[in-house]
């Protein structure tokens, strides 16, 4: 039996109510909802489910009665036939036993609320990869230690497991005590790393004695203001973290070049890291409200780039490398004079990393541009009736898309493709689907 432990009455669950029994070895998926409706799930990991757990509690094999001795035969082992026990009843399907439980004789339950995973009798051996410890690898934090399937990892990173606020609307559904971690693996760049894994992720928290471990969020961005302004603020930090490597490499003198590497870290260490986060998060905004925005959404790459601009990015960042240099070199992190190198350059810097994120948001346009021609040749292909030409468009969209800020509108456009791409799979070939199937599949976004 799993209990999702819940303290919390805002919290419900899509089906069941928190308590649910397997009789099954499986990965078991229950998927609940918080008070304004952000999906949580939480993965039950059933391994411990043997045939000996399952089978009624019978004596290895009862004694033997005295029997009358029989003479020696050497071809004893040959005859089935003379073996005591061959009508002994199916020990699974033995009849009542009071001391007994009944789950063999129960229907398999793959479909009792809130489940979800193989439904393999209780005989046959788990349809689930289970790799030995030998294939993971194991990151540690203070409170968080983390075993990941090592086939999933393609680079070197170490664990991350800050803990983050929630805004006053999600703080106000969970309570103002609860406590919660971003978890991920990042790489030196401090980027994070994708991991994809086909075997459990083994994730062990600890938390206080006087807490309680509600679960597991995977976080999704369905909001287009949100994916919006993740992808700023993930493109950002890696435009402003490469500006400052390059600026250090201009201000530092040739004697110590060679430890830029090493002077950078000790100023992210130091604060700069998060007052740079920091720093793009109020930069967006600021400029939102500046330029006017109100419906909290960038229609086009221009009006993110200003918004940036005017919500004082250049001078937030710069306040948070003055604090850097100055804790670090007050740990004894970086030394008096190259923390002095740094402060007489700090123009130099500020150039580095205007100069770059220009670059970027230019670079941004250029892709959504190219976006949008391939929208046109794939709109062409279409009427032409081209599915080799569709396929070749809708694969450079595909490549594209990743890489570029999310718009409404092209997000839209996008979906119409790849459902009419769909379809015509489905269909079996394009020459197979009307103009009303078209527009529809146009329209299902």
């Amino acid at each position: 039996t799993v209990t999702v432990i819940n303290p919390s009455e805002e919290i419900t669950f899509k089906e069941g109510n928190g308590v649910y029994e397997f009789t099954e070895n499986g990965t078991y998926e229950i998927i609940f909802y918080d008070k304004v409706g952000n999906e949580g799930k939480v993965t039950a990991i059933i391994d411990t489910i043997g045939i000996d757990d399952i089978k009624p509690d019978v004596p290895e094999k009862p004694e033997e009665p005295d029997k009358p001795d029989t003479p020696d035969n050497p071809n004893e082992s040959e005859k089935p036939d003379d073996k005591p026990n061959t009508d002994k009843p199916n020990e699974g399907n033995k009849p009542e036993n009071p001391d007994t439980p009944n789950i063999p004789n129960k229907p398999n339950e793959p479909n009792k609320p809130g489940n979800s995973g193989n439904n393999n009798k209780p005989s046959d051996k788990p349809d689930i990869e289970k790799p030995d410890d030998s294939e993971y690898k194991n990151y540690t934090t203070d409170k968080v230690d983390v075993k990941i399937p090592s086939n999933a990892i393609k680079e070197d990173g170490k664990l991350s497991a800050n803990g983050f606020e929630l805004d006053e609307n999600l703080k106000y559904s969970f309570g103002d005590l609860s406590e919660y971690y971003d978890i991920y693996l990042e790489n030196d760049k401090y980027e994070r790393i994708n991991v994809n894994a086909t075997s459990p992720i083994k994730i062990n928290i600890k938390i206080d004695n006087n807490k309680d471990f509600i679960g597991v969020y995977e976080i999704t961005e369905d909001n287009i203001e949100k994916k919006q302004n993740n992808f700023l603020g993930n493109i950002l930090g890696k435009t402003i973290n490469t500006a400052i490597d390059t600026g250090l490499r201009i201000i530092l003198p040739n004697s110590i070049e060679d430890s830029v590497i090493d002077i950078k870290n000790s100023l992210f260490n130091d604060g700069l890291k998060e007052g740079i986060k920091s720093a793009i998060s109020s930069a967006i905004n600021l400029g939102k409200s500046a330029i006017g925005i109100v419906t909290g959404k960038f229609e086009n790459v221009s009006q993110a780039y200003n918004a940036v601009k005017s919500g004082g990015l250049l001078d937030s960042t710069s306040k948070a490398l003055d604090s850097a240099i100055k804790s670090a070199n007050k740990n004894g992190m970086i030394k008096d004079g190259t923390a002095k190198f740094i402060k007489k350059g700090k123009n130099a810097l500020k150039e580095c990393i205007s100069s770059n994120i220009e670059k970027t948001f230019m670079e941004q346009i250029d892709s959504i541009e190219k976006i949008g021609k391939y929208i046109n040749n794939w709109n062409k292909c279409l009427e032409m009736k081209d599915i080799k030409g569709m396929e070749r468009e809708y694969k450079k969209i595909q490549q594209k898309l990743d890489s570029v800020m999310p718009l409404e509108q092209t997000l839209n456009e996008v979906e119409a493709i790849s459902n009419i791409q769909t379809l015509i799979k489905n269909k079996g070939g394009i020459e197979k689907l009307s103009l009303e199937e078209i527009e529809l599949a146009k329209k299902l976004v």
